[in-house]
């Protein structure tokens, strides 16, 4: 009886010692491990030598211009125009990177995760395939 015990465990050695499994050779991709988050103390101003908001002056055409002014008149008497998170729609870029909750980069061959406690965690397919043909198709 302790025959058959000994030599289901040899037989399970054996196979676990000669198993084709390997490890992902994680050399041929970057290393973004550990948590990304904004440092202590940083403000949230792009050009530092401008004032925030309204005073960073972004350089906008002419026809980019108008729509934000609508925009503004809108939110003024407040609506969300502008604002996919305030019609219960994901954050989109760039404000999916703003981190104010840290964020975390999973990378793969084929897919990279961003996932974050801010927004929708996203997959990034990064294996040339082709973009889905709607918003929910083939993924």
């Amino acid at each position: 009886m302790h025959h058959r015990g000994r030599f289901a465990a040899l037989a399970v050695a054996t196979l676990l010692a000669t198993s084709p499994a390997h490890a992902q050779d994680l050399s041929k991709f970057p290393d973004w491990s550990g948590q990304w988050r904004r440092p202590a103390g940083l403000a949230a101003a792009w050009d530092p030598t401008k004032p925030p908001g309204l005073g960073q002056q972004a350089p906008l055409t002419p026809e980019y211009q108008a729509i934000f002014e609508a925009t503004l008149k809108d939110r003024a008497v407040g609506g969300l125009t502008g604002d996919p998170t305030g019609l219960c729609l994901p954050h989109g870029l760039p404000r999916m990177m703003v981190a104010i909750f840290p964020a975390e980069f999973v990378i793969t061959p084929k897919i990279t995760y961003y996932l974050t406690d801010y927004t929708t965690s996203r997959r990034i397919f990064t294996n040339d395939r082709d973009w889905p043909k709607g918003p929910a198709a083939e993924l």
